[in-house]
């Protein structure tokens, strides 16, 4: 599934404004600075391929995502060994990239494109998957981490990407429509998570 990885890449990084009473009118001579304030600078990442020692993190941002229980459809945690497991199930690595973005030097979040459907009519079609870290969501990083995915699958000639939501995801949802995604179906009920009925929708993206 993929997530962020909130409304940035996992899907739940939206905020919320907090607060009912109305702000107090700054005085005078501050009222410029208080309306003006100085934009938050962006945190710088970086997208580069996994390596065996990013698996920790990679393990415990998936895990995460398992409890969350709104970004995958796995139920239960992962173990080092799995993912590890999964990572080299992405062959050739040169066609089905597994990638981590990192904030001065710590993996926050990871992703990757894998192959849709076995049979070869469908191998010009990349599934594209992200997760970001909780504490990230909701500050971009998502964005460029979706963002790098669908040029790699472009310079690798792929024709389309898809990629798996569920439907209360509204974090992933925001982000396949700030890249142009289609959504072509939903599949309603398709996982099943602690009792909790989930809608899964597809969505596509032309390259």
């Amino acid at each position: 599934m993929a997530s962020d990885v909130r409304g940035d890449g996992r899907g739940n990084g939206m905020g919320r404004g907090s607060g009912d009473s109305a702000p107090q009118t700054p005085p005078a001579s501050h009222a410029q600075a208080s309306q003006s304030p100085s934009p938050r600078p962006r945190p710088a990442y970086e997208v580069r391929d996994a390596r065996v020692g990013d698996m920790h993190s990679i393990t415990a941002i998936y895990n995460e995502a398992i409890r969350q229980g709104d970004a995958t459809s796995d139920i239960d945690e992962r173990t080092f060994e799995q993912r590890i497991e999964w990572m080299g199930s992405h062959q050739p690595r040169s066609q089905y990239p597994v990638v981590v973005i990192t904030c001065n030097g710590a993996v926050i979040g990871f992703g990757s494109l894998s192959r849709y459907r076995p049979r070869a009519g469908y191998d010009g079609v990349a599934e594209l998957s992200y997760y970001i870290g909780g504490y990230w969501r909701g500050q971009g990083a998502g964005t460029v981490l979706v963002g790098w995915l669908l040029d790699a699958a472009r310079r690798r000639g792929y024709r389309m990407a898809v990629s798996v939501i569920f439907t209360r995801n509204e974090g992933s949802t925001a982000l396949m429509r700030k890249f142009g995604f289609t959504r072509f179906g939903v599949l309603p009920a398709g996982v099943v998570n602690n009792g909790v009925a989930l809608d899964v929708a597809y969505w596509y993206k032309n390259l």
